[in-house]
């Protein structure tokens, strides 16, 4: 491929730490316009990045630099490096037709068809279907009870498939998970009163994504495909096991992750950017470091759909179809079309990432129904609860950032993984949380954005699910880990619970308003607490103090998250009239000893109801120190505020 004379020459080997400098990006476009396929490579980078997809006028004038393999495009004078880990990385890899000896630390570039409907794709396919049967943390795909109503498809190409009714018969099937076209429930079928069905389905009417994934299953080899858009009956929804026994027992699902649209479908073309070979024997070549990441599978529009994160949660093995590549998911990594993880590699940042290699191991262990080990001794007991509790709150993380047509799906939904869950070790299950581990249960807080009631009640204030957005659940531990007679004082003890079921033999759907806890804490007033401590901020021993309020920025820094001085007002003025019925409880410690050089207390702020003893959640405080600001006597600076140990209803 043509090179300018700077792509041809640049030595990559001996790139200084400082990187090397490309160019003027209004260089760059014409070098490319003169065919040099180095920089019409970078400049691709750069229009399709995020940071500049938008901005494409704003590159001219800017210096392009290239540093720590990330392109960076500077303004003139501006010096230093870029450490930000965005879709401007690359990675470099040795050419596809390279013979030389393997390279420590190098990927070979790999090309992919342009569509995902090439036959290259379905053998990649077959060849990891092949690689997980091996892998030791995976479950086998062998033949499993059929979901009431599947679409059977024959090997013949001429043949119309047929939705048919299964009577209890066994065999391979798989799934496709993409955006319906309605909500799970409006999708249901009833049940049909004769005992077999069989309905010729007409492919030309059907949504792409459905009639790509009856070509991809007649090409594997499978007989039986299964879309809720069109097989889901309605026992198979009511049942929380319904969706654990047709997704846990799948042999494969495709997933469209490319576009939200239903008529994207699985097949489209691909546009996967690769640099042409460089470097003094022509032998490297960059791609986008994307390609072993999995942001795309992040940010998907599936992945903010909750029945869809539902759905992977609970498969053992997916392919995702993505805008660049396909991408394999089981419960022993991800491989990926493009690219290989090569040494340390990581999979990139991951915001609402869980491990399917845990939560399958809980998904087959319930579908085997296999016993609770009970000879197990009380670490070993301890160890495994928190394990589990480990893997329920990586779902937790995931399924917060799920939207739903219908807000009231979000617990029926919770309520199946919960299900997968619970074999007795984590007590009882209170709409969202468990009895056994109510502190980690209470210990959750937004990410980013605000999070938002719904308009009809859902779930108490104490529980996640009474609110749509990302939510974190961190440093998980059991609630009865050992700690020192002083935090003992602080730590809160459940003393009751009542959880009004909609529909009292579901004990993993919807509940009613009423739903409560009653805690025993230590208990201080919001203000005394706050206006203690901050008279010590600034001075040479102190702490510091961070309220988070779950739907208010007022306490959140402005430079990180800046807002209107008239937002910022009245927030501030509503928070003052209600200030003096807010209290905090002590939720946990990480352990303070006068010996300690850093600290940390985690406590939750609510708001007093009236009757001096119902308290609806309102957000979170943290109070800590550190080994450069740390008071003489924490314990007893802590001590002294004035804690009261009472018991409240949090409602």
């Amino acid at each position: 491929m043509p090179l300018c004379e700077d792509c041809n020459t640049w030595d990559l080997e001996t790139t200084n730490g400082f990187g090397v400098t490309l160019g003027k990006y209004d260089n760059l476009l014409v070098k490319a316009a003169e065919g040099c396929e180095g920089c019409k490579f970078f400049c691709a980078v750069l229009h399709s990045s995020y940071r500049w997809r938008t901005r494409r006028d704003e590159l001219s004038g800017r210096e392009i630099s290239f540093s720590h393999l990330r392109l960076d495009a500077r303004e003139e004078g501006i010096i230093g490096m870029t450490m930000s880990a965005d879709d401007c990385c690359l990675d470099m890899c040795v050419a596809s037709d390279y013979q030389g000896p393997p390279v420590n630390g190098l990927d070979r570039l790999r090309a992919v068809p342009v569509s995902s409907g090439d036959e290259k794709c379905l053998t990649r396919i077959s060849t990891w279907m092949s690689q997980c049967t091996e892998h030791e943390t995976c479950f086998s795909s062998t033949s499993a009870p059929l979901p009431k109503r599947v679409i059977e498809i024959s090997h013949d190409p001429t043949v119309d498939p047929k939705i048919v009714s299964t009577e209890k018969q066994n065999g391979p099937y798989i799934i496709l998970s993409h955006q319906c076209s309605g909500e799970v429930k409006d999708l249901a079928l009833q049940e049909p009163e004769e005992s077999r069905l069989s309905v010729p389905l007409d492919v030309t009417a059907c949504s792409k994504a459905v009639s790509d994934a009856i070509d991809i299953a007649r090409r594997l080899g499978y007989q039986y495909l299964w879309t809720r858009e069109l097989c889901i009956t309605a026992p198979e929804l009511s049942d929380p096991s319904g969706f654990l026994n047709i997704y846990g027992q799948a042999s494969l699902m495709l997933v469209a992750s490319a576009g939200e649209e239903a008529n994207r479908g699985l097949f489209h073309d691909r546009n996967v950017l690769y640099s042409p070979a460089m470097g003094p024997h022509k032998d490297r070549c960059f791609r986008p470091r994307e390609l072993r990441w999995l942001s795309s599978i992040a940010e998907s529009p599936l992945a903010m759909h909750g029945w869809n994160i539902l759905e992977r949660i609970l498969a053992p093995r997916i392919v995702h179809f993505t805008k660049q590549q396909l991408i394999w998911e089981c419960a022993s990594g991800y491989q990926f079309e493009a690219a290989k993880l090569v040494g340390d590699q990581d999979l990139g940042p991951k915001d609402n990432a869980f491990d399917k290699s845990d939560m399958q191991r809980y998904v087959q262990r319930t579908l085997q129904q296999l016993p609770v080990e009970t000879e197990i001794g009380r670490d070993e007991a301890s160890k495994e609860s928190v394990a589990r509790l480990k893997t329920w709150t990586q779902n937790v993380n995931a399924l917060s950032w799920g939207k739903f047509e219908d807000p009231s799906d979000k617990l029926p939904v919770i309520g199946r993984i919960a299900l997968v869950m619970n074999d007795g070790t984590l007590g009882d299950y209170l709409a969202g949380i468990w009895s056994n581990h109510v502190v980690s249960g209470l210990s959750w807080g937004r990410m980013f954005s605000l999070l938002t009631p719904t308009p009809e009640y859902r779930a108490p204030t104490w529980s996640w699910a009474s609110v749509d957005g990302p939510v974190t659940i961190d440093n998980v531990q059991a609630d009865d880990t050992p700690v020192s007679l002083w935090a003992q004082t602080y730590q809160p003890e459940l003393v009751s619970h009542h959880i009004e079921l909609a529909d009292p033999s579901n004990l993993y759907g919807r509940i009613l308003e009423g739903s409560h806890i009653i805690l025993e804490a230590a208990c201080i007033g919001f203000k005394k607490l706050t206006d203690s401590l901050k008279s010590l901020e600034g001075q040479p021993k102190g702490f510091q103090v961070r309220p988070v309020l779950d739907q208010s920025l007022m306490f959140d820094c402005g430079c990180c998250r800046p807002r209107s001085a008239e937002d910022q007002e009245a927030d501030t003025a509503q928070f003052t009239r209600l200030i003096e019925h807010h209290v905090c409880i002590v939720l946990k410690f990480d352990g303070w000893t006068t010996e300690s050089d850093e600290g940390y207390c985690l406590l939750l702020i609510l708001k007093g109801s009236g009757d001096e003893i119902s308290f609806t959640r309102v957000g979170y405080l943290t109070v800590s120190f550190s080994r450069w600001n740390k008071p003489a006597d924490p314990r007893g600076t802590f001590g002294a505020l004035g804690w009261e140990r009472r018991k409240l209803k949090l409602v």
